[in-house]
């Protein structure tokens, strides 16, 4: 039950936002919110017949997307015997706060079971995606709502081995385990010798993540997504500088330089720290991955500050060079994540960075030739 929403699924037309409902004679006479319950009956009694002891189902789109989640809807279960076999499964992502609309109690107050999901790891194919305040939250809401567990919404990679070990604290000692950072520092000991090292490129990683608005928006994958207002396919880079154009009030060239700088220092710490001697095979690679996302931080800042100075102005006669020095130091960051990132997260990093890169190949080519660059790739 994620994301019932208009959406984009033809290939042949990918500017058309198709309706996901139903339209059926019978489906078309009702409301969406009675289709939705007719489907969740349906799904919950054909899996629990074939011997499904539980089945959990996203809660956003009870609560947050349709209201559906009341009195009748549980008696409606109840009813059907299938009260006891549903759990809900409460998720929410923001490291600032929990939406009114996801939280236990809303299903407990019924009668129903319900289990947290917060943000372990994803995005990691993009960027460095910190999310340990949120699961603070989510648990500490789960312990005072009564939820009888936790999963981690997640791809694997061991740089969020902090994060995976930030939830199963919490999971299985609850919040006496301490605040988030304390946990954290508990953790870090994994490292031995390379602690306070770890800990150090850590803080400037989130800080890399987390305090230059400007590297977000510099990230290839937000510009994969169809939409019905803006061309296909979007042009990227050139859609991520007309957003760094408009950032009001931010010196946009100098915010990147500084993040690109930080993100190196972080790059060294953990490139350092994977190095400590009589390191665990799990401490190893989660300090090896976290050397590859700093080093991809710092590639992409570069070279969009880089590419932000050469928009506002006619390019000198040694832009092509620059380039050229700019895209060497690029392929560098993408053999740090090729050769850092575990085998089965590269090829995912690494897309998004080689669509940059035959960018920077076009670019390239256009002032060595001296001709008006084109800003997206061809």
């Amino acid at each position: 039950m994620d994301e019932v929403w208009p959406d984009y699924p033809d290939p042949a037309d990918p500017q058309k936002l198709v309706s996901p409902w139903c339209q059926a004679p019978v489906s078309a006479r009702q409301s969406d919110q009675e289709n939705l319950r007719d489907f969740i009956f349906w799904l919950v009694s054909m899996l629990t017949a074939k011997g499904v002891g539980h089945v959990v189902m996203w809660n956003d789109q009870l609560t947050r997307h349709m209201q559906v989640l009341d009195k009748t809807f549980v008696k409606a279960l109840e009813k059907a015997g299938l009260k006891n076999r549903l759990i809900l499964h409460w998720w929410w992502y923001s490291n600032d706060a929990i939406d009114d609309s996801t939280h236990v109690a809303l299903g407990a107050k019924l009668g129903l079971d319900g289990w947290v999901a917060p943000m372990t790891c994803y995005f990691n194919w993009m960027r460095y995606d910190y999310r340990r305040p949120n699961i603070e939250r989510m648990l500490a809401m789960a312990h005072d709502e009564g939820a009888s567990g936790a999963v981690s919404y997640a791809v694997h990679d061991p740089g969020y081995t902090d994060h995976e070990a930030l939830l199963a604290g919490y999971a299985w000692s609850g919040m006496a385990s301490g605040a988030m950072d304390e946990v954290q520092a508990r953790w870090a000991e994994c490292f031995g010798s390379g602690r306070e090292a770890y800990l150090a490129a850590s803080e400037a990683l989130v800080k890399v993540a987390t305090a230059y608005p400007a590297l977000g928006h510099c990230y290839h994958y937000t510009y994969t997504y169809c939409n019905k207002d803006l061309p296909w396919p979007r042009g990227y880079p050139a859609e991520a500088l007309d957003k760094l154009a408009g950032m009001k009030g931010v010196k946009v060239a100098a915010q990147l330089r500084e993040a690109a700088e930080l993100a190196n220092q972080a790059g060294a710490g953990f490139a350092a720290v994977a190095a400590t001697p009589g390191l665990s095979e799990t401490a190893k690679a989660a300090a090896k991955s976290l050397y590859a996302e700093a080093a991809r931080a710092a590639g992409l800042a570069t070279v969009f500050a880089f590419l932000v100075d050469l928009r506002k102005a006619k390019p000198k006669p040694e832009a092509a060079e620059t380039c050229a020095a700019l895209r060497a130091e690029f392929v560098e960051a993408m053999r740090v994540v090729e050769l850092n990132k575990p085998s089965y997260v590269a090829p995912s990093c690494l897309y998004s960075l080689s669509v940059l890169l035959e960018f920077l190949d076009q670019l390239h080519g256009d002032l060595k030739a001296g001709k008006a660059p084109r800003w997206a790739k061809e």
